[in-house]
């Protein structure tokens, strides 16, 4: 089982301005590419099916899920999603498992297709609501109480025990976190700390992980040469990360580009590819990006899809040469 952890674009400066700078070599984690799809495990099972088989085709390795409920309805263009509970639906410790059986059974069929997961446990967004509001979010009303708190850190960790303790019913019973056939890693949280930025700025002891064997990167630019300001240039994450500990890997987990970014989806991923960083897009969505006529209207776009038959950008290629 690996672990990754998240390092937000606007912090790795803050990284490499501790560290030295060695030569970067060439990371142990072969190149690959894939896309994050939250709402996968909603989907009807046709759509699933011929969404995972699609990027299959393509070369994709890898798809990111959450463990998140969702409301139903249409979502990023696909109108038929199923409204599903969240892990802890209205008390912090009180769980219903619906939302980990969807999941399950999304996991057999990227199986069945030869990809894997990263799964993600909770999202820190909601704990402030920024994604909505949900149990954590009325319990400890903002980030800061959330992750200072010996309560949160004991709620949250029975949240993790329920997750990674889950026991298939696609594979034989075992638990999530013995299922490395078909899941690369888990989150610690999708962008942890996010609305608390001060306290990964103090560098406290006691939020450290000596088990976390990835850095996942999240950042969403306008201009290529800013990625590779971050990637391979000045503020080189992958310097950091080298500087820190040559055994932990980087991955690109979220990158967006919107539709008024100076440079293009075709542009942007050429900085990932050359310096063979593995990544996965936000989002490569079902149906149509809201560049694409006919693409639904009050779908909850963020503007950053590309669709399975978008001329955004072309996806099959990048990851071709991923």
């Amino acid at each position: 089982m690996l672990i990754t952890s998240l390092l937000t674009i606007a912090l790795a400066g803050v990284l490499v301005a501790a560290t030295s700078s060695p030569a970067i070599h060439k990371r142990d984690i072969a190149p690959w590419a894939g896309s994050n799809l939250y709402f996968l495990h909603a989907l009807p099972i046709t759509e699933q099916e011929r969404y995972i088989n699609t990027l299959a085709s393509w070369g994709v390795k890898v798809i990111r899920l959450w463990v998140t409920g969702l409301p139903g309805g249409c979502i990023k263009s696909s109108p038929n999603t199923t409204a599903i509970p969240h892990l802890e639906p209205t008390t912090v410790g009180t769980f219903d498992t619906t939302v980990l059986a969807a999941l399950d059974a999304t996991l057999a069929r990227l199986h069945s297709a030869g990809l894997k997961a990263i799964i993600s446990p909770h999202d820190a967004g909601q704990i402030a609501g920024a994604n909505g509001c949900d149990a954590y979010c009325a319990k400890y009303g903002n980030q800061t109480a959330f992750y200072t708190s010996a309560q949160g850190t004991q709620d949250y960790d029975a949240r993790l025990a329920v997750v990674l303790g889950y026991e298939s019913a696609h594979f034989s019973g075992r638990k999530w976190g013995e299922l490395s056939e078909v899941v690369l890693a888990f989150d610690v949280q999708n962008e942890p700390m996010i609305d608390a930025v001060g306290l990964l700025e103090e560098g406290d002891p006691g939020d450290w992980c000596e088990a976390v064997d990835i850095v996942s990167v999240h950042g969403y630019m306008s201009k290529a040469e800013d990625w590779a300001y971050f990637i391979t240039g000045d503020a080189s994450i992958l310097r950091a990360v080298e500087a820190a500990d040559p055994r932990k890997e980087v991955v690109i987990e979220e990158w967006g580009v919107a539709a008024d970014s100076e440079d293009g989806f075709d542009t942007q991923v050429e900085v990932f590819n050359d310096a063979g960083v593995p990544w996965l897009y936000w989002q490569v969505v079902p149906g149509k990006d809201q560049t694409q006529g006919g693409a639904p209207e009050n779908c909850g776009y963020d503007g950053f899809e590309i669709g399975l038959n978008s001329t955004k950008g072309n996806i099959s290629a990048a990851i071709a040469n991923a």
